[in-house]
């Protein structure tokens, strides 16, 4: 599988994952007092935020755009159609959110 699939799998996968969760995260609560549930919440969020950076990384790179840090990768995405600037500026703060 080439690189760009691998992280849309994974994408996938934690994305499926954090839907199966959904109906034991019944408010912050249950996340402060399930130390399990919250570790998984928290792991399955870092990994899908990380694989979108991994994914603009590679976009951008392939087309030749240079980027500083994670969020300018992230907004050099505008340099593809394909992303309207309301979804680059939701993905933004994904490359904050990864460090949390």
């Amino acid at each position: 599988m080439t690189f760009l699939v691998e992280r849309l799998a994974l994408i996938r996968e934690h994305l499926d994952h954090l839907y199966g969760l959904r109906a034991r995260v019944r408010g912050p609560a249950s996340l402060s007092e399930d130390i399990s549930l919250r570790n998984d919440v928290l792991h399955s969020l870092q990994t899908v935020c990380q694989a979108v950076i991994d994914v603009a990384s590679e976009l951008v790179s392939r087309k030749g755009r240079a980027f500083q840090d994670y969020s300018e990768a992230l907004r050099e995405l505008r340099a593809y159609p394909e992303f309207d600037s309301q979804l680059v500026d939701d993905l933004v703060p994904l490359a904050g959110f990864r460090n949390a």
